[in-house]
């Protein structure tokens, strides 16, 4: 299988950099950006094969970019991460069907959806 493309949205260094070398440690490329903000000026969302979201971020949340990017028609599958989601993140979450996993992250959890959500 060709490496896919994984875009990791978080502000928080740490799990930004473990996220991004855990996608590359699968042989896919892996793309990091500190914001939702970010991320949609770099405008990579069309390559995307996957993305994986912090929820709660400074500025436009995980779900606010989720709900963008879905009302613009997009398809591309979401992992959401977070520390702290709430009843209102659950349900963004649920209602797009997207998996929501909690920090800290399992990273076999993390492997299993990527690998699956990329076959």
């Amino acid at each position: 299988m060709p490496p896919k493309t994984v875009c990791v949205i978080d502000d928080e260094t740490s799990i930004r950099l473990s996220t991004m070398t855990l996608v590359r440690s699968l042989g896919h490329d892996a793309h990091a950006f500190d914001s939702a903000e970010a991320f949609l000026t770099f405008e990579i969302e069309p390559k995307a094969d996957c993305i994986v979201c912090d929820v709660q971020m400074r500025g436009m949340s995980g779900t606010a970019l989720l709900t963008q990017l879905r009302m613009a028609g997009s398809r591309t599958p979401f992992i959401f991460v977070s520390g702290n989601a709430t009843p209102h993140d659950r349900s963004i979450a649920a209602r797009y069907g997207v998996a929501l996993l909690e920090k800290p992250i399992d990273p076999e959890d993390l492997v299993a959806l990527v690998v699956s959500i990329l076959r």
